[in-house]
């Protein structure tokens, strides 16, 4: 089973995320959750998440930036991007 992390500021986002969408269906275990940059990349560092899924604009480090930190230290994660700007 593939393991994954979802990141969003939004509570809303991230708890729809985590529960409306029936990941284990599809081989994927939701295996933490952070509401903010710099607690997803800590989080990816110290779990080792076969997938981060991310929001783009959040507090402290944005998904960008933590795309860019991770694949510094050659993490193989796969990142999905998710935005909800207008």
């Amino acid at each position: 089973m593939l393991r994954m992390i979802i990141a969003d500021d939004e509570f809303i986002v991230r708890d729809g995320l985590k529960t409306i969408i029936p990941w284990e269906e599809f081989g994927i275990e939701v295996v933490a959750v952070a509401s903010n940059g710099q607690e997803a990349f800590d989080l990816s560092l110290q779990m080792q998440p076969d997938i981060l899924f991310t929001d783009i604009r959040m507090p402290y480090m944005d998904g960008l930036e933590v795309a860019i930190k991770l694949k510094e230290l050659e993490s193989p994660v796969k990142i999905i991007f998710v935005s909800g700007v207008q």
